[in-house]
């Protein structure tokens, strides 16, 4: 198993919470582990190991599994966390879509709610949010409600200053500066609320609920309607000043015109949108798009049209952001089919080439293993990232700092 240095544990005294939030967090990335490689891969002592594991079985977060015999010594019990251990539930506001998702500790998916718009109306969307909630609570005996330890958000940052990417009214889009949303959920539901970028939720499940994922530092991009990307650096998700680390889609793309037009963002270059736009042009459905099942026909041919103009900018971006964070991998992944965003890739890779890459490594690739409920399983893992993840502190300086930036803004917009 291969490990950041940073979660190695400590047996000093006073560190006892961290060490039970890293073992909690190895045995959801290695179902079935072992106390005894628990003590191995983190260094504690056995006893140390013995009394954390039985604590969180006793406070209901793991469970154990079947003896695995055939080994050297005695036979091992290997860990799980319990499904319901806690929930949580996750709501992942997109440009066509709203999903709403009740998560298990263990990552498990206990029940979705997904609807459909034309644009995301706050007017519409926080009573929908409100009514899947209830539906879900119903769902649930009293004691399992009791369980539900919070509430993740997961949409486009500054939403209110998007009207022209949603190519909707401004007054429509403004209307969002009139709503508090987490606020209002957190009224409704009393339970903690938590906002992230949904590229940077989406990220945090690439992370934390890829099992088969072994890098621990890695460019993460998501090719959705909207492209974004987020950043891991030694097993931690980088949040930057204002939440918005690794905003690839913001990404200047060359330099300004002489006519003095500004150079295109990543985001008209490499967006699913402008996918969208031409499959329209040709009478075909977008649905396709952000679905299973792999394209054919016509729309696979504008695939490929459009893709080759997207892997050339998303080579440039990445190469970009490759010189600064030198990360060990470059992670893509999206709402296109599994085969699609297979060729994409492959299409970047070889679009690398048209770039200088002196004094670089050639950077590593990789498909992202989430895919298109990403953004909706990144929100739903929040309120769990935030009360058990390792790293808690690097989330809770990120959340007080957003508030600070937003007290901020609010006091520069009064009279």
């Amino acid at each position: 198993m291969s490990l950041p240095k940073q979660e190695l544990g400590s047996n000093q005294i006073g560190l006892g919470q961290y060490n039970e939030r890293l073992v909690l967090s190895l045995v959801r990335r290695e179902p079935g582990i072992a106390k005894a490689e628990l003590a191995r891969v983190t260094k504690l002592t056995p006893q140390t190991i013995s009394v954390i594991v039985n604590r969180m079985i006793n406070d209901g977060f793991i469970i154990t599994g079947e003896k695995q015999r055939g080994r050297v010594g005695k036979p091992s019990t290997g860990l799980l966390l319990n499904p319901e251990g806690v929930f949580s539930i996750g709501v992942k506001i997109g440009r066509r879509s709203l999903d709403v998702i009740l998560m298990g500790f263990d990552g498990s998916i206990v029940r979705r709610e997904t609807s459909y718009h034309d644009f995301p109306e706050p007017a519409k969307t926080l009573p929908d949010i409100k009514a899947a909630i209830t539906r879900m609570k119903e769902a649930l005996s009293p004691e399992q409600v009791a369980q539900i330890i919070g509430v993740g958000l997961a949409a486009p940052g500054a939403l209110a200053s998007w009207s022209h990417e949603f190519e909707t009214s401004v007054q429509m889009m403004d209307a969002w500066q009139d709503v508090d949303l987490p606020a209002e959920i957190a009224a409704f539901t009393d339970l903690p609320v938590s906002m992230m970028n949904d590229v940077s939720a989406a990220c945090l499940a690439e992370l934390s609920l890829n099992r088969k994922r072994h890098s621990h530092d890695f460019l993460y991009l998501y090719v959705g309607t909207f492209i974004g990307g987020g950043v891991v650096m030694n097993g931690k998700l980088l949040s930057g000043f204002s939440g918005n680390a690794a905003s690839l889609g913001s990404m200047t793309m060359g330099v300004a015109e002489a006519d003095g037009e500004m150079p295109k963002q990543l985001l008209s270059k490499a967006s699913l949108r402008d996918l969208e736009k031409l499959l329209n042009a040709h009478g075909h459905e977008i649905q396709s798009l952000h679905g299973y099942a792999d394209l054919t026909g016509e729309v696979l041919d504008l695939f490929e049209k459009w893709s080759d103009d997207a892997a050339v900018a998303l080579a440039g971006a990445i190469v970009n952001a490759h010189a600064v964070l030198d990360s060990e991998m470059i992670v893509i992944d999206g709402t296109l089919p599994a085969a699609q965003l297979k060729r994409l890739i492959q299409k970047v890779e070889s679009a690398l080439s048209s770039y200088d890459l002196t004094g670089l490594e050639r950077p590593q690739f990789e498909q992202g293993q989430i895919g298109y409920e990403a953004r909706a399983l990144g929100g739903a893992f929040l309120p769990v990232y935030a009360q058990f993840a390792p790293d808690r502190d690097v989330f809770l300086k990120m959340m007080n700092r957003n508030k600070q930036i937003g007290q901020t803004i609010l006091q520069r917009q009064k009279p």
